[in-house]
């Protein structure tokens, strides 16, 4: 892969390579296990699609900084489209958090660049549905882009706690 970058264009892949990598670390330490890496390589490649496709967007609709659900929204789609953690070691019974290990942290990192915090402020259900769409689901940044949007906006309001919970006692 070659591309013709700009020095701000390095500059923000390299920014932004680092911050994944130090998340990683501390996402790592979360795991169970040890038997997972970050590939270098996959994650320059993710890393550098999901600036790029910020970049374009950016040019084609002027604006001086891109909003939050669409940044979380290409790298989401970038990160589960090129998958870039690599599970090491594989059980003959594979856990399932294994498998969905790139989506998961996925999400991790969405959560982070949507400014939501802390554990309880987006219910299970819909971490769950997410990862469904994420690894299931035929999806393009743009798809993700109301879903982020109404995940950033609900998340820092508490009303999708609310919502969750609706759901749940409606159901039952």
């Amino acid at each position: 892969m070659s591309y013709d970058l700009t020095d701000d264009e390095k500059d923000k892949i390299d920014k932004a390579y680092a911050a994944i990598m130090a998340a990683f670390g501390r996402y790592k330490q979360t795991l169970e296990v040890n038997d997972v890496m970050m590939q270098p390589g996959l994650l320059l490649c993710a890393v550098t699609s999901w600036i790029l496709d910020e970049e374009r967007h950016a040019a084609f609709h002027p604006c001086n900084n891109i909003k939050r659900y669409k940044r979380a929204s290409y790298f989401a789609y970038w990160f589960t489209r090129i998958k870039p953690i690599q599970v090491l070691s594989v059980d003959r019974q594979p856990r399932t958090h294994m498998v969905l290990i790139n989506e998961k942290f996925a999400i991790f990192i969405v959560y982070s660049l949507l400014g939501i915090s802390g554990r309880g402020v987006v219910p299970s259900d819909f971490s769950e549905e997410m990862l469904y769409v994420l690894r299931y689901r035929d999806s393009s940044p743009e798809s993700l882009f109301t879903t982020m949007n109404l995940l950033e906006i609900s998340a820092q309001s508490g009303e999708l706690r609310k919502a969750y919970t609706k759901k749940q006692t409606a159901t039952t």
